[in-house]
């Protein structure tokens, strides 16, 4: 088995392990996070129903030929803005239960840090750093926010919306939804292609941060050793 095949294997097992370790972590809030998620499902959904009743109206009024009902108009026009208002409310609820969401596992997360640094001794910390704890408390649980919110939640309501806008489409005209998705799989590839250095960037910051955040510390306990016992 050659080197490259061995160092594929380790980071398939690497994202499976982290993977799991992501699913423990939230498995405690994985109602909330579920109804947020499916409330930003039907929201997405929804808000494509004016879109397809302004298409249908003027589909029906050109097939009339001028001869249409008013009040038949009417009433489909109440039902697209009622579809355009429900999305708002259906988006406020899945960010409410979101947040709710977070702050639980901030919680939970921030005691059981708590929990362990108590049984830690005092010389783990010299040696590996206040900074580590200090970038655990602050900028780690502040990324998970929109792991929690927004990592699974936007997701899902954009493959909703553009589940019912292909079906749409598709049930239309083959030849439109055929080059609105063709037009989706490029955008999509230049996405893919553009981000590809996000991971190498990405931990590159994270390390920055760990630097910047051990100097502040180091910087903050010389300051207070200056100001006992003076710079002789």
């Amino acid at each position: 088995m050659t080197k490259q095949k061995l160092g594929r294997q380790e980071r398939v097992s690497g994202h499976i392990l982290r993977l799991g370790a992501l699913l423990r972590l939230l498995w405690p809030e994985r109602n909330l996070i579920a109804a947020c998620t499916v409330l930003q499902m039907f929201g997405k959904a929804i808000s494509i129903f004016p879109y397809i009743i302004i298409a249908e109206i003027a589909r029906a009024l050109f097939a009339a030929d001028g001869v249409f009902p008013a009040e038949r108009i009417w009433f489909w026009i109440a039902v697209a803005v009622v579809c355009a208002c429900l999305p708002l409310v259906f988006s406020y609820l899945s960010m409410i239960l979101g947040h709710h969401a977070y702050a639980k596992l901030l919680c939970r997360v921030q005691r059981a840090i708590v929990e362990k640094l108590r049984e830690t001794p005092l010389g783990w910390f010299k040696s590996n750093g206040a900074a580590s704890v200090k970038e655990a408390m602050t900028n780690d649980l502040a990324e998970m926010e929109g792991l929690v919110i927004d990592s699974l939640r936007e997701p899902a309501g954009a493959l909703a919306g553009l589940t019912v806008s292909f079906y749409y489409m598709f049930s239309t005209d083959i030849t439109m939804a055929s080059i609105a998705a063709a037009t989706l799989v490029l955008q999509l590839t230049f996405y893919c292609v553009a981000m590809r250095s996000q991971t190498m960037h990405q931990a590159n910051l994270l390390a920055a941060q760990g630097r910047i955040g051990t100097a502040s510390i180091e910087y903050a306990e010389g300051a207070a050793v200056v100001k006992i016992f003076g710079t002789d």
